[in-house]
């Protein structure tokens, strides 16, 4: 995004000293005209390189409320598998009265 608004900031800048410009004086009007056109240039690169990216993310999927029932119903034996149990047991082993590590207290 940041090089996107360099880009954008470079066109404008590069457009800024062509609209400046002498009409008269032809050599430096063209110059910077080719260096507003390239500034453009990069402009539609950087956009349409973000564009790709967004595209080819992936939308993250809403659960529907099937699914959060399901999984609702599922929670009573997620809690209390063996699994959660044990890591619960040392968590209370390691702070038996259920404060942070000593490391993690403020000052």
């Amino acid at each position: 995004m940041r090089d996107l608004e360099a880009a954008r900031y470079s066109a404008d800048r590069a457009f800024r000293q062509y609209d400046a410009i002498d009409p008269q004086n032809r050599l430096v009007a063209a110059e910077l005209e080719l260096r507003w056109n390239r500034a453009l240039a990069r402009v539609g690169e950087k956009d349409s390189r973000i564009a790709a990216h967004d595209g080819s993310t992936l939308e993250p999927s809403l659960l529907s409320p099937i699914h959060v029932a399901a999984l609702a119903a599922d929670l009573k034996a997620v809690w209390s598998g063996a699994e959660n149990r044990r890591k619960a047991q040392e968590e209370h082993r390691a702070h038996p009265r259920g404060g942070p590590p000593v490391s993690m207290k403020k000052p």
